[in-house]
C-alpha cells in the first residue's frame, strides 16, 4: 500500500465582494455551499482572522471527496 495521495484537481471558486476577496478550494471532487462555507471559515479561524483580507485571492486544498480505502 502506497501513502502517495494525488494533488486534488478540482477548483470550487468563492468570492466575498464586500472585501474583493476570492477564495479556491482544491479538492477531489466539487463541494457544496455548505461545505464551501466549512472551508472558508476553517481557513479564517486557522489564520485567527474577523473577516479576510482585503483584495486577495486565496487557494487551499482539502481532502473533501479523497477516498481514504
Amino acid at each position: 500500500m502506497s501513502d502517495f495521495i494525488p494533488e486534488p484537481t478540482v477548483k470550487t471558486f468563492c468570492k466575498d465582494s464586500r472585501y474583493n476577496f476570492k477564495f479556491i478550494i482544491m479538492a477531489y471532487r466539487k463541494l457544496s455551499d455548505s461545505e464551501a462555507e466549512i472551508v472558508y471559515k476553517q481557513y479564517l479561524s486557522a489564520k485567527h482572522l474577523k473577516h479576510p483580507p482585503k483584495g486577495k485571492t486565496v487557494v487551499v486544498k482539502t481532502l473533501h471527496g479523497y477516498n481514504l480505502e
